[in-house]
């Protein structure tokens, strides 16, 4: 999938200097990677799926990314080790094997700006934290755009932005909000595991 399908209403949004409008599909698709909540997965090895962002990676990069998003036990357990097929849709995989799969791919692309839909929404806590400590190394400078519905996938953004119907009612990081009065509050205050909807 590439961004840009639907045009803003007010304003320009600009990626690498240009605006995105302005972007052929073919470029989007170099700057932008998505990760969505399901993500796909070829009927192929774990190398192939990794390398279809980025066909020049090398065995290092691979195994590196998948130590980052804590698929490397996965990868030394499978029988033929990154070569191991994953079967169709990745059905030999876990929703949370499938999404950390998705997130070295996006690595490997190098991109500009990473869109993540609940990429996290399959992991547990602790998978949770690591991979998002490895983030800054998975995508260096990229900007990174997250939609989430759990707060610990977000208390570490630089800049939180809470919608309620459809509007932006706070923004801010999340010891602002968390001061402020307001509905980041009070998701706050009823669990770490809240669901912003």
């Amino acid at each position: 999938m590439t961004a840009g399908l639907v045009d803003c209403d007010e304003g320009v949004v600009e990626i690498a200097g240009s605006a995105l409008r302005d972007l052929d599909e073919q470029r989007r698709a170099e700057l932008i990677a998505y990760i969505p909540q399901e993500p796909y997965v070829l009927h192929a090895s774990v190398r192939d799926n990794l390398r279809y962002a980025n066909h020049d990676a090398t065995e290092r990069e691979l195994l590196e990314v998948c130590r980052a998003v804590a698929l490397d036990r996965l990868v030394e357990q499978l029988d033929d080790g990154l070569d191991s097929v994953i079967g169709e849709k990745g059905h030999r995989l876990s929703g949370g094997e499938r999404q950390r799969l998705a997130i070295a791919r996006a690595a490997l692309k190098r991109p500009a700006l990473v869109v993540m839909d609940e990429p996290t929404a399959h992991l547990d806590t602790a998978t949770e934290a690591r991979v998002r400590e490895a983030m800054g190394e998975l995508f260096g400078t990229a900007g990174i755009l997250m939609i989430a519905h759990r707060l610990s996938t977000v208390r570490h953004a630089d800049r939180i932005v809470v919608l309620e119907g459809g509007r932006i009612v706070q923004s801010g990081r999340h010891e602002e909000l968390a001061q402020q009065v307001g509905r980041y509050r009070v998701l706050l205050g009823s669990s770490d595991q809240a669901v912003l909807s």
